[in-house]
């Protein structure tokens, strides 16, 4: 079995690779005339409906405001059940939720890494 650290390092090297190479396929599109002026036109674009939405969500501002409730609530129960279902998970205890449908639902868990500062 490898070391974690040596998977770890390897991972950070392959992380800067495809970071060069996106930054050298950027140099490459820019020098196409046709892809800066179709970007630009894109970009152009973006601006006026982001305008548009905005101007739009004025005249709806209590569903933009229920919107946004609605998806905070959303993150804060999602994080509560993330946490209730690790704590039984290390408890060793079964995990199963039912879903919309009465289908079976069982957690997915993912590691991730921050630095430390």
């Amino acid at each position: 079995m490898q070391d974690a650290q040596e998977i770890f390092n390897r991972i950070a090297e392959n992380k800067e690779k495809i970071k060069d190479i996106r930054i050298m396929l950027e140099g490459v599109y820019m020098q196409d005339s046709n892809y800066v002026t179709i970007t630009e036109d894109v970009n152009d674009k973006k601006a006026k409906l982001k305008a548009i939405r905005i101007a739009l969500n004025e005249t709806c501002r209590a569903e933009v405001n229920q919107l946004e409730a609605l998806k905070n609530d959303v993150k804060t129960d999602r994080e509560l059940l993330r946490d209730i279902l690790l704590d039984k998970y290390t408890k060793g205890e079964k995990i199963e939720l039912e879903g919309k449908y009465n289908q079976l639902v069982l957690p997915i868990f993912s590691l991730t890494f921050k630095q430390e500062k």
